[in-house]
Parts: C-alpha cells; structure tokens; sequence
C-alpha cells in the first residue's frame, strides 16, 4: 500500500488503479505502464484526502474600531505548481489613523495554519489552530481606507511566530486557514481590554 497525507492509505489491489480511463474502455495497465499507474495512484489519493471542510469565510472575530475587519483571498481553490502556489489576500476595515489615539499607522500581518479553530484572544476571535501557526512577511500598514493586501509566496514569505523560516508545506487536497492580527489602541479608549484583534478566517483549498 501507499500512505498518503493524513490518516489515508491507497491499496494497489484496488482495480479502479489498474483501468485506462482516458482510453474510454476497461482496458487494464500493468506494471510497464508506470506513469499511468503513478497518476492514477495520485488521482485516488487526493480523492480521499480532498478539502472536505468547506472553503472560504467561516469564522468571524469581534469589531475594532473600524469595523468588522473581513478577509478574502483572490482564489479559494489554488493549484499547486512550480513554482509554489501563490495566492493574494485581503482586508478591510482596519484601524484607521486618529489624532488622539493612534496618529501612525498601525502594523499587522497575515497568520496561518493546517487547521481552524476558535479562541477568544485579544479583542475579539483567533480562528486559527495555535499549534503550527505561522506568521506570513512582511509587517503591513493598512492604506488610508484601512485595506492591507499581500501577494504570498507560500515557500518564501511563511515563519514561524519566532522569526525562523518555515514554508506553508500545502499538498493536493489540504486545506489551509488565514486570518490577519492588527495592533487597535484606540480600542483601549473604549474600554477595551487589548490594543489588538484579528480579521475574519478563510480557508483555501489546495489542488493538484
């Protein structure tokens, strides 16, 4: 047998393996057929392994002090190729510049991670999964409508949250979460408890 990522194994009794498809017939391979084999080995192991949780917004974080702050990616499916898959992301309505309270404006980055969850943090929602998170460079400041954007390069751009390299390892049919963490020190002056908070979540699918 084959393993797969995860928990999947792809057996080689399974006939389904062994079949031409793209012949129109039944007609079987054999063992001198390898690239055909080998892609119909991939074919099935990503047909078990496929995003089965559901792509785009799925959790949302509370208001800062420009709103409900919400992302999205300019693919939520996107192939993986060579290069490495790459993907834009946005987010608006973050926390814009005020004379009183934050004059500059203020810095965040895009965060990752193999799997969603929810934690209240800061002041509002983390819906990424804390073990494995990834922080993606640079540190951005939103323009003056308060919309960050960022091109990734998923083998370059990722780190871990102290600071060392660590490329988005995605594979065929792994899902993978984004969320964006601003400073808000406004928020203090409306009596919040942090001067920070986090976008809404999104989750991409990656393809073969």
């Amino acid at each position: 047998m084959l393993g797969t990522p995860g928990t999947q194994a792809v057996f080689l009794s399974d006939m389904s393996l062994w079949k031409d498809a793209g012949a129109g017939s039944d007609r079987p391979i054999t063992f001198g057929d390898n690239l055909l084999l080998l892609e119909n080995i991939i074919g099935y192991a990503t047909s078990l392994s496929g995003c089965t949780n559901g792509i785009g917004v799925y959790c949302t974080s509370a208001a800062n002090t420009n709103g409900v702050s919400d992302i999205s990616s300019s693919a939520l499916t996107v192939p993986i190729s060579d290069p490495p898959p790459q993907l834009q992301l946005s987010v608006d309505n973050l926390p814009v510049l005020n004379a009183t309270c934050q004059p500059e404006p203020q810095p965040g980055f895009f965060i990752a991670s193999a799997a969603p969850a929810v934690t209240p943090f800061f002041n509002g929602t983390l819906c990424l999964e804390q073990v494995g998170l990834q922080r993606l460079k640079p540190v951005l400041v939103p323009d003056a409508s308060g919309m960050v954007r960022l091109f990734v390069d998923l083998a370059t751009q990722a780190q871990t949250l102290a600071g060392g390299c660590a490329p988005v390892n995605v594979v065929p049919g792994a899902q993978y979460y984004f969320q964006y963490w601003t400073r808000d020190p406004c928020a203090l002056m409306q009596g919040e408890p942090t001067a920070a908070n986090f976008s809404s979540a999104i989750a991409v699918c990656f393809e073969p």
